[in-house]
């Protein structure tokens, strides 16, 4: 889950709840306004302009993605396309 507050939460999803929070991602400057999973990576944009990639599994932030000029927020994958 992404929030005004700058942040990411990765969730544990147990069928029968409760559903926890593992942990906590951090680094964009704005609000997060958009996610998308992708072979286990979380996918994030951010009204600061940038997309991160983080693992799910881990919360290792992977690499960073600063061509857009404005706030993102939308992504969608498709096969091995952002």
């Amino acid at each position: 889950s992404g929030s005004h507050d700058n942040s990411i939460k990765v969730w544990a999803m147990g069928v029968a709840g409760p559903w926890t929070c593992e942990r906590t991602l951090l680094g964009h400057e704005r609000s997060v306004c958009t996610l998308a999973g992708w072979q286990g990576k979380v996918l994030s944009g951010s009204a600061d302009k940038t997309i991160r990639v983080w693992d799910a599994g881990t919360g290792a932030h992977d690499a960073t993605l600063t061509d857009h000029t404005g706030p993102v927020y939308g992504l969608a994958v498709h096969g091995d396309r952002l």
